[in-house]
């Protein structure tokens, strides 16, 4: 169990708690290096959960009741990543292809990542399927955890933009049918709002001892291809065979990715 607390600061506040549903899932090792020099090296933690509480921002509170829960996930990483101040002759990294899928269906949970270079090779993929957990079994069971053997998707592009009209992953498993989910995405979130590429909360910079600040991004008014509005997670509707559920599709794709015909460095697919 997790319990989050924020003080009202900036017209938001907050009190919320998320129970887990899923073991926890430790994603496998991120390496890649570039011009001879190490830029990732770091793993991720993910799990599913229950979140109930509330949300209030301007005075306008949102409950999320215990009797009628919202799914969500958490997830944790750490290890070497380029951010913060940039290095003396590090390489700057022009080119990034990432997704990530986390999905909550009745009865299980399922988890997709994949990295590719700019010709589509794969230089991070993994998957899993955790169960949805009953009662008090335990969530640190890795051995309840199918991993994946591949991943691979197909995405349609909103016109113009580098964010996904419609996204289906494949997660190939061990001696079984692989696993295809279709997602359809309804809401975008952009992940500047978190620091991720933003021009002065961007993580590891050093604005002050005690600072903090707060963003109003209007979704209309977002030029797609702004670098720092490229990544951005939605939140979809997701379909496993006949199993329906929830997800969200983290997506940041900076740089030319031929199999997707995505060209350029911010360019939106034609």
């Amino acid at each position: 169990v997790h319990r989050i607390t924020v003080d009202d600061r900036h017209g938001v506040a907050a009190d919320l708690t998320m129970t887990a549903i899923s073991p926890v899932i430790e994603e496998p090792r991120f390496v890649r290096s570039i011009d001879t020099r190490l830029v990732f090296d770091y793993t991720r933690l993910t799990q599913f959960g229950r979140w109930t509480g509330w949300i209030d921002i301007d005075g306008l509170r949102t409950t999320i009741d215990a009797t009628d829960p919202m799914v969500g996930v958490r997830d944790r990483s750490w290890g070497i990543r380029p951010v913060g101040e940039r290095a003396p002759g590090a390489s700057r990294v022009s080119q990034f292809f990432w997704l990530w899928a986390p999905t909550v269906f009745d009865d299980a949970c399922t988890h997709f990542a994949l990295n590719h270079d700019e010709a589509g090779r794969a230089w991070h993929q993994s998957g899993a399927v955790a169960p949805v957990l009953a009662g008090d079994e335990p969530t640190l069971d890795p051995g309840r955890i199918q991993r994946g053997e591949g991943a691979a998707f197909d995405v349609t592009w909103q016109p113009g933009t580098r964010w996904a009209e419609r996204i289906t992953t494949r997660l190939a498993v061990w001696n079984a049918e692989p696993i295809v989910v279709e997602y359809e995405p309804v809401l975008r979130f952009q992940m500047s709002g978190i620091g991720y590429q933003h021009p002065t909360w961007g993580h590891g910079r050093w604005v002050g001892p005690d600072e903090s600040g707060r963003d109003e991004i209007v979704l209309t008014d977002v030029d797609p291809a702004d670098p720092t509005m490229l990544h951005v997670q939605a939140l979809a509707r997701a379909r496993w065979g006949d199993r329906a559920g929830a997800g969200v599709v983290e997506q940041f794709a900076i740089g030319p990715h031929a199999p997707t015909g995505l060209t350029g460095v911010v360019d939106g697919a034609p």
